[in-house]
């Protein structure tokens, strides 16, 4: 391969470690994929992890990496067995992978032999711009056309796309997932036929890898157009498991974005969008994506909860109170999202900025009661002791969060109100 052009030296390039780590390897090396990539067209990114590409066979990487010193380095041979040895330094990882070519693929996993040609192992890889090489002095390699599109905003798969997709079923999503980023314009038709005709094969990826790239489209500038692109393209029953509001998260992105400040609502956030985006069963959705105990909690909570801009401050105070002012935001950016799907008129949009406004600023103050407080009082701990405090809490609620911890202890000792 021949140099096509040079990168303007970003400071990863330079730093002590990256030349460390390439001296070790007689600078037969190449930085490939993200690293390059992104350095061309988002060069204010922080970069935190590095591929590096090696004609030098893995083993032989693993013995001349060791020598690294141990107090600044660990080396790890966790994927020596498909050709890469990971190199960890603070926050940087270096992943330095032998040159390959692909013997057999199903899909999921490849048998793969190596080679000491940057053509074979370019060859391989997805799309034209992951396939960008550089040299330790910043001389751009492009084997496939892939600064050409990358500049024009294009997203398209190395060779025939059917077989890119069939080496590895989740390049399907990682298309939709690259356009969202680096995307603009119309689709490669090639590319997106071949997405959609071969969507069902979604099913045989692992739920996990699913999730991790629809969370990252989620969290992209406008995941509502690829949400459509990915609807019209078939891949929705593998990949949500549920109906969608398209319309919904668009109204959310522009109020988390465009709309409102972005510190008062913490810009984007990825539970809320896909709250926001799903219309069926919250439970069976977070199963289906294998989501974490808590973000099912809060997945379930924010599709199934709904508020609307005629609640009264004392309302807004006991929701705060119960959950948080960030998930209470949650709730209402939602729920005012899915409202203005509807075309509101400008008064409705006032009266959801001054529940936002007065939200932010209110003072809601701790329960003063705990169940210590109870137990001194000699009530016996366990499952009375939590029926008097929920008893308190609402009546502390039902009188604006007035009644101090004397006055509540007070009905305790009245006994008036309080279940026997």
């Amino acid at each position: 391969m021949k140099p096509v052009g040079e990168l303007s030296k970003p400071s990863w390039l330079v730093s002590k470690k990256l030349i460390e780590i390439f001296a070790k390897l007689d600078n037969n090396a190449k930085i490939v994929g993200g690293a390059v990539r992104d350095a061309i067209k988002k060069p204010n990114k922080k970069v935190t992890d590095i591929d590096i590409a090696t004609p030098i066979l893995p083993d032989e990487v693993l013995t001349r990496l060791k020598t690294l010193d141990k107090n600044i380095y660990a080396v790890k041979d966790i994927g020596i067995k498909h050709g890469t040895v990971s190199v960890f330094s603070n926050e940087m990882s270096y992943e330095i992978t032998t040159l390959r070519r692909d013997d057999k693929t199903d899909g999921r996993h490849a048998e793969v032999s190596f080679t000491d040609d940057y053509l074979e192992d370019a060859k391989r890889r997805d799309f034209t711009f992951n396939s960008l090489y550089a040299d330790l002095d910043g001389k751009v390699y492009d084997p496939f056309g892939g600064l050409y599109d990358l500049s024009h905003g294009i997203v398209k798969f190395i060779g025939n796309p059917d077989e890119r997709i069939n080496e590895d079923y989740l390049r399907i999503l990682r298309f939709f997932r690259f356009f969202a980023y680096f995307g603009y314009g119309r689709v490669d038709p090639q590319a997106y036929d071949a997405c959609r005709k071969n969507a069902s094969k979604l099913q045989e990826i692992s739920k996990e890898r699913i999730r991790d790239e629809i969370f990252k489209i989620l969290m992209s500038d406008m995941p509502e157009d690829i949400f459509l692109l990915m609807q019209n393209a078939g891949l929705l029953p593998f990949i949500v498991n549920s109906k969608i509001n398209i319309g919904a998260l668009r109204q959310l992105v522009f109020l988390e974005g465009r709309g409102l400040r972005i510190e008062v609502v913490g810009g984007a956030n990825i539970i809320r969008r896909l709250a926001c985006l799903i219309e069926g069963e919250p439970s069976e959705v977070a199963d289906f994506l294998k989501l974490s105990k808590k973000q099912k909690s809060d997945l379930v909570l924010l599709s199934t909860m709904k508020i609307n801009n005629g609640i009264n401050e004392n309302y807004i105070k006991e929701l705060i109170e119960k959950y948080g002012v960030a998930k209470f935001l949650d709730l209402l950016l939602i729920s005012w999202a899915k409202e203005r799907d509807y075309e509101i008129s400008s008064k409705e949009n006032t009266k959801w900025r001054e529940i936002l406004d007065f939200a932010v600023n209110a003072d809601v103050p701790e329960f003063p009661i705990t169940g210590k407080d109870l137990i001194e009082m000699g009530f016996t701990q366990g499952e009375r002791v939590g029926v008097l405090l929920k008893t308190l809490k609402s009546a502390w609620i039902s009188s604006g969060f007035t009644l101090t911890k004397e006055q509540l202890l007070g009905i305790l000792k009245n006994g008036s109100g309080i279940p026997t």
